[in-house]
């Protein structure tokens, strides 16, 4: 067996070096001598000689791909040799140059420029606006110190155990506080009647009020919201006392001190106005709170009942001690419900604070509430609008490489490691992101009045603060440049000198053309989904507006009921029925869209209580909503025994019982539990289903009982729509000589349900602004590459020409490839788009079918803007002259 000539294999491997002339003698006898040092060191451990050289060799580097190791010793050198100076000012020269020439290959192509750096514009800005919008969403009720402690305590039927109502029962706060030792502390709000507003007077100002609550003494224990005046330690432990909010003390007192004034309330709309002593001064509620409050009066303030187990617009929540398990805690309940009230129809959960606004879909919420799926389905979208611009910046890259090809021969011929080129390019990448980024933040600040016109919501760049902002934007700029810039880089390094300067290397093969018309499908298929979406999405909004809820919502005017009006309710009603426009009036506890109540009922054929939605109204509710009767009558003031003894269920409420039809309700025996003014009655009549909720939800099972007017809290006014304007001047005129003492406020019945669709409704103008957005992006790509193929393909459109092409024909031979290529997209998305909607409609109770056309007209539509998008370089190449295009090159 031959020895191993170490010195001879090391000439070997230098020689391999020298005609590299990117580096100097000095460098490769310190690569060298960093490979002797490997090698001694390998055999010193007991390696065999050829198999430490080998080693040595692997660690150093071949040929191609010595740059990194060689690095490892290039400053060291520098520092030894006491050139570190003039190397550090090589260093920065070089990269002078390298941003010398991204600079001018941005000037040399500002059409291509303006596409990569507006279009990751486009992506960088989505993504912030998205990220706002995620982060607004996220933070709801999360500035509370103690929020993760806190829980909302919250009913539904025994039966399936699922949550149906925000609100609930006045005793639940302090028996559960009695009862668990887990429980720091218990709080109740109470929202005074359904969303009827209260007057606050001071002198002779008096307003309307929506947002006025009762809420208990321990508030301030359990959520921290910030005082700016008053102590919150003991604000609210005394009767008729009252903190509000900076914005309704200077509403009130202007530039007084608000501690120690008082203001008058109506707080139960019965002309009893109290006097309440304020004792603090709160900043305003944050908007990213689902507890939205302008004055809180102690509970201890109230008159009446304010004890039991049925449910009134009481919200309790409670605040667990650390450490505390809130599973176990839930897991208890329904043992505590069997102690206290058994025979209730509802058995209780524990809902964290921090779900309720994405992750709770009950009845009476305070506030509409969001949805967890839209949060992670924004941000999905926001990653796609932003691949989208990183696609466009590969593909007119890789388009372009042809361009580049002989750049990138010299250099290597001049001694260039492949480790410069792939910095050169990277670093052009991130240049141009790094302009991108700029204008995203200007485009961001631009965009981001009309995201909050569509989201409802008052965000601002400054809410992600200064530095996480543009930390998060520059780390942002480098991710993309580097993602997009990294497939051109590698692509455009690896080309080899011999056949770029021969002509023969340089151009896009087959794998670039592949990856390119794979991006592209992929960028249409994209936009398509969202496209689609969106259609899908306006159509159910579009139904959920002109559906049949069962009632007259057309012109319904709903105001609240007060103790003036209370007192002369039939003159009063009289009186609007003999002016212009006015069909009929009633009043009730609830309206549709702003129920919310549960009642226990005993009925014959059940052998204990079951729970229902119940509504309490008068008798000529029916009339004023126009809600039609399936069987039997509905309410009449001619039978005083309707006033007790009679029930109205619907056809649901029908169902749910297992009888065969409306007609076999009638005259069924039932009565209304824990209300000692009514007597055991009867059904009297079936209505047909009509609408109280969002039409997420399906219509509930429901009991109408005439009640007393002072149960009922809403009166409503259906008005003829050809005299709408003369009806309200004469129900203004009206309240105000029946009801001085009250200002004049009403709401129209239809804006509530659209509130309920709110959600909805804003995910549908989101989708169709990123549609856009999306579609803008790939248009944009588009447009590069079509500008691209007219310009390789000069010679082959003026040869075609000279033998006699048309321009229709031509046009067709450049559009069709990309044509193509959105067809193939087209049958990518449509599964996408099918699946995805079909799974959110499965959140209506009520909902559109889904058609194919909707998806074949998102097809064609991202057909049409493609080709009109590459027509207008189609027949720019085509018009040109073809004596032009034989000369080119």
């Amino acid at each position: 067996m031959s020895t191993f000539d170490l010195e001879k294999a090391i000439s070997v491997w230098r020689r391999s070096f020298e005609h590299r002339r990117a580096l100097s003698s000095d460098d490769l006898e310190e690569l060298e001598r960093h490979l002797r040092d490997h090698v001694a060191w390998l055999e010193a451990r007991g390696t065999p000689l050829r198999e430490a050289f080998e080693q040595a060799a692997r660690q150093v580097g071949e040929q191609g791909a010595t740059e990194a190791e060689y690095r490892k010793v290039y400053w060291e050198k520098a520092r030894r040799q006491g050139t570190l100076t003039s190397t550090f000012t090589r260093e920065l020269a070089m990269l002078k140059n390298y941003v010398k020439i991204a600079l001018r290959n941005v000037a040399r192509h500002p059409g291509y420029s303006f596409i990569n750096v507006f279009g990751l514009a486009l992506g960088m800005a989505a993504c912030l606006l998205i990220l706002l919008f995620v982060q607004d969403e996220l933070s709801y009720d999360r500035f509370h110190a103690n929020a993760e402690r806190i829980h909302r305590v919250v009913p539904g039927p025994k039966a399936d155990g699922q949550p149906s109502n925000a609100n609930g029962a006045f005793s639940w706060a302090p028996t559960l506080k009695e009862d668990f030792s887990e429980i720091e502390h218990a709080v109740r709000f109470r929202k005074m009647g359904w969303g009827e507003k209260r007057v606050v007077a001071r002198g002779d100002q008096r307003f309307a009020e929506e947002h006025f609550f009762f809420a208990d003494s321990t508030v301030f224990d359990v959520f921290t919201f910030p005082f700016v005046a008053g102590d919150p330690a003991g604000a609210l432990d005394e009767p008729n006392t009252l903190v509000l909010t900076e914005t309704m003390a200077a509403k009130y007192f202007g530039k007084e001190a608000p501690l120690g004034q008082v203001l008058q309330i109506d707080a139960y709309n019965d002309g009893q106005f109290n006097d309440y002593r304020v004792t603090g001064v709160l900043a305003d509620v944050p908007a990213n709170s689902h507890l939205q409050f302008d004055l809180l009066a102690s509970f201890s303030s109230q008159t009446g009942q304010t004890e039991g187990w049925g449910f009134d617009p009481v919200f309790t929540y409670i605040l667990l001690h650390k450490g505390a398990d809130a599973a176990a805690v839930d897991a208890r309940l329904p043992a505590f419900m069997e102690r206290h009230a058994p025979d209730r129809w509802y058995g209780l959960h524990l809902q964290p604070l921090t779900d309720v606004r994405l992750r709770s879909d009950v009845r009476a919420e305070l506030q509409p509430g969001g949805d967890i799926a839209y949060v992670y389905l924004f941000s999905a979208i926001a990653v796609f609008v932003l691949l989208l611009a990183c696609i466009n910046f590969m593909n007119l890259a890789t388009a372009r490489s042809a361009g580049r090809a002989k750049e990138v021969g010299v250099r290597k011929v001049l001694g260039a490691a492949r480790g410069q080129l792939l910095r050169q390019f990277l670093g052009e990448a991130v240049l141009l992101s790094l302009g991108a980024a700029a204008l995203a933040l200007a485009l961001a600040a631009l965009l981001l009045p009309l995201l909050n016109a569509v989201a409802d919501k008052s965000m601002g760049l400054g809410d992600l603060g200064v530095l996480p902002l543009l930390s998060g934007v520059l780390g942002l700029a480098l991710l993309v440049g580097l993602l997009s810039g990294s497939y051109p880089a590698f692509f455009l390094s690896a080309f080899r000198p011999a056949g770029v300067l021969k002509g023969t290397g340089g151009e896009a093969g087959s794998g670039a053309a592949r990856l390119r018309r794979g991006l592209v499908v992929f960028q249409f298929a994209v936009t398509i989904v969202l496209l689609a979406c969106t259609a899908v999405v306006y159509q159910q909004m579009d139904f959920v507006r002109s559906k049949n809820l069962g009632f007259s919502r057309d012109q319904v005017v709903v105001l609240p009921l007060n103790d003036e009006i209370r007192q002369r309710y039939d003159a009063f009603r009289s009186a609007l029925r003999e002016g212009p426009g006015v069909f009929e009036a009633t009043a009730t506890e609830q309206v549709p869209g702003r129920a919310g109540n549960g009642g226990g009922y005993l009925i014959e054929g059940l052998d204990e209580e079951d729970g229902f939605t119940r509504l309490f109204v008068n008798e000529t509710f029916a009339e004023t909503y126009g809600i039609e009767m399936a069987a039997g009558r509905s309410f009449s003031t001619t039978r005083p025994t309707d006033a007790q003894q009679a029930y109205v269920v619907n056809e649901a409420f029908v169902r749910e019982m297992g009888w065969a039809s409306p007609e076999e309700a009638i005259g069924k025996q039932m009565q209304l539990l824990g209300w000692d003014e009514r007597a055991a009655g009867h059904i009297i009549g079936v209505a047909k289903d009509f609408h109280l909720f969002s039409f997420r939800n399906g219509v509930p099972s429901t009991v109408l009982n005439v009640m007393p007017l002072p149960y009922l809290n809403f009166f409503s006014v259906r008005l003829n729509p050809a005299e709408a304007r003369a009806a309200l001047t004469h129900l203004e005129q009206t309240w105000a000589a029946f009801a001085p003492s009250y200002p004049f406020d009403f709401y129209f019945i239809d804006d509530d349900f659209a509130k309920l669709h709110e959600a909805d409704a804003r995910l549908g103008q989101v989708f169709q602004s990123f549609a856009f957005l999306a579609l803008l992006v790939a248009c944009l790509g588009l447009f590069g590459l079509a500008a691209f193929t007219a310009e390789r393909r000069t010679k082959e459109i003026g040869i075609r020409k000279v033998l006699g092409a048309s321009v229709p024909g031509v046009v067709a031979l450049l559009s069709k490839e990309f044509a193509n290529l959105v067809i193939v997209a087209f049958v990518v998305a449509v599964p996408v788009a099918y699946y995805a909607m079909s799974r959110w409609l499965e959140n209506f109770a009520f909902r559109v079918e889904l058609s194919w056309s909707l998806f074949l007209l998102a097809g064609l539509a991202a057909l049409l803007i493609a080709l009109l998008t590459v027509s207008y370089q189609a027949i720019r190449a085509a018009l040109a002259d073809p004596v032009d295009a034989l000369r080119y090159e």
